[in-house]
Parts: C-alpha cells; sequence; structure tokens
C-alpha cells in the first residue's frame, strides 16, 4: 500500500510513498475518516521522495468530489477552519498541491497549506 494513516495525540499523520492515483488518495482518506475524532484533528500529510502524484487538474477535481462523498455518506460535519498539511519536497507534487489548496477553498471546510519543510508544517499544524 503506497499510503500509511497513524493516530496521534494531536492529530492524524498520513505517509505517501511511490506511485499515487487519484482512486488512492480517496481510499486514504476513507481510512483518515474512520479514525477517532477525525472531523476535529488537524492532518498531517507527507509525501516522501519516492511519491509520484498521477493527478492533474481534473483529477484534482475528481479527488474534491470524492472526499465531499465520503463525507457525505460517513455524515461527517468537518470543522470549519481545521489545519491540514500537505508535505512534499518535490516540485511537481508541491505544485499539485497548491493548486489542490486552491481549488478545495471553496468547497471543503479545512484549510490546506503547503509545505517543503516538515518542520514547519508541524509548527503550523499544531499552533493554536
Amino acid at each position: 500500500m503506497p499510503y500509511k494513516v497513524a493516530q496521534h495525540p494531536n492529530y492524524i499523520a498520513v505517509h505517501f510513498s511511490g506511485g499515487l492515483t487519484v482512486k488512492q488518495l480517496i481510499e486514504s482518506y476513507k481510512d483518515m475518516a474512520g479514525q477517532p475524532d477525525f472531523a476535529n484533528q488537524p492532518v498531517y500529510v507527507e509525501y516522501d521522495e519516492t511519491a509520484r502524484l498521477d493527478a492533474s487538474f481534473e483529477t484534482i477535481g475528481d479527488y474534491i468530489a470524492g472526499v465531499e462523498q465520503i463525507n457525505l455518506e460517513l455524515g461527517i460535519k468537518v470543522n470549519v477552519g481545521r489545519k491540514i498539511a500537505l508535505v512534499t519536497p518535490k516540485d511537481l507534487e508541491f505544485g499539485l498541491a497548491r493548486m489542490f489548496s486552491s481549488m478545495s477553498s471553496n468547497r471543503l471546510t479545512s484549510v490546506h497549506r503547503s509545505f517543503r519543510d516538515a518542520e514547519d508544517a508541524m509548527e503550523w499544524l499544531l499552533e493554536p
């Protein structure tokens, strides 16, 4: 599996590696949705050096629609302003993460922010 979800005391973490499709990203969201207190927890998302996203403008829209559908099916009401830090060191994935943040801002209630550095991401994620 190219992703792993872990519950931490103050946040949920998901780590991606290898080739990733939008279908796998949607599956990972569904896994995260099963974590305790999911709607209230900040989320730390990390794409490592081996992660390669098979995504485009259109498939990012498909992912957002998938997230909306899962939230509806599971009755999840995500807290407005819940933070999600997207961390990736590679240019392509960083650009895709920024595009996702922009596209999702009008459709999802979480606040997504892209980072290249894990320390910066955790600082932002856990600040009150």
